[in-house]
């Protein structure tokens, strides 16, 4: 009985490619974060607190121009509730721009808190 020799390991890793996006998927992710973009506009005219947890929630998206809709909507949203989560975002952000953003967010809340406080104490 002949045997064929066993085959050698081979140390090259595998390579595994990552293919393309279809035309189609790449229209149906720019939809779905279009769609997406003017909820989160929606729902910073709401008032409503449920609201601002689900914009809150988008502060984490993978998706970067859902999270600068998020941090917009915040601000249209005009609670204090939401500088926490702002602050969260910004210590974890990584992109210079979105760091300026949340800054300015921040800012701009605190600055609505106080004008608040002064128009009561007033």
């Amino acid at each position: 009985v002949i045997r064929a020799p066993a085959p050698k390991a081979s140390n090259d890793p595998i390579k595994l490619t990552k293919a393309e996006p279809t035309e189609a998927e790449v229209q149906a992710q720019s939809e779905f974060v279009e769609n997406r973009i003017s909820e989160l506009n929606d729902l910073a005219m709401s008032g409503d607190p449920a609201s601002l947890r689900e914009i809150l929630n988008e502060l984490d998206n993978p998706e970067p121009r859902i999270r600068n809709a998020a941090i917009e909507a915040a601000v249209q949203f005009r609670s204090v509730e939401a500088i926490p989560a702002l602050r969260d975002r910004e210590q974890q952000a990584t992109d210079l721009n979105e760091r300026v953003k949340l800054q300015l967010a921040i800012e701009f809340l605190g600055l609505t808190l106080q004008t608040q406080e002064t128009a009561t104490n007033q």
